[in-house]
């Protein structure tokens, strides 16, 4: 895991950020030019967004998670009913 988890979310904006500009150099997309009244009618949901992402990250890096006996993840255990049989299918009849 990496320890920086606003690094990472910097690292990840700027790369968007890279590729959403060299496809309107390319001509791949149409990319308008930042105009500050356009920027500020979206501020509040930018930092809302980045704010939700970045308490996730920390939220994320020090929740407890269950493990099992080797350490890593626990696998999911499907419950699956004795009366089908592997053979089967969903929507046949026995």
């Amino acid at each position: 895991m990496i320890p920086a988890p606003s690094f990472v979310m910097f690292c990840q904006m700027a790369f968007s950020a890279g590729v959403a500009r060299a496809g309107g150099a390319l001509g791949w997309v149409e990319v308008d030019e930042l105009e500050w009244g356009k920027t500020q009618k979206f501020m509040l949901v930018v930092l809302g967004f980045l704010g939700c992402i970045f308490c996730n990250m920390k939220v994320g890096a020090v929740a407890a998670l269950p493990r099992g006996r080797s350490g890593g993840p626990r696998r999911a255990r499907v419950a699956v009913s004795p009366a089908l049989s592997s053979r089967q299918r969903v929507g046949q009849r026995a």
